[in-house]
């Protein structure tokens, strides 16, 4: 049982291997959540440094009957 789970571990640490050289060897292509989360961070960037107008929490007092 030792030897085959070696045997196992051995492929499956081969295969990650080559998936991370056929990564390297694409270094241009993001993968796409990559590209979301950068979008994602772009426009929260945007939205906070972008001032709001401010408008006045109180009304205008023209035209109170109580206005003193």
């Amino acid at each position: 049982m030792h030897a085959y789970a070696t045997l196992i571990v051995s492929d499956h640490l081969e295969q990650l291997r080559r998936e991370a050289a056929e990564r390297r060897a694409y270094p241009g292509q993001a993968p796409a959540i990559v590209r979301w989360i950068a979008a994602t961070a772009t426009s929260l960037k945007s939205a906070l440094t972008t001032p709001e107008p401010v408008q006045p929490i109180m009304p205008t007092l023209q035209g109170y009957p109580y206005r003193g």
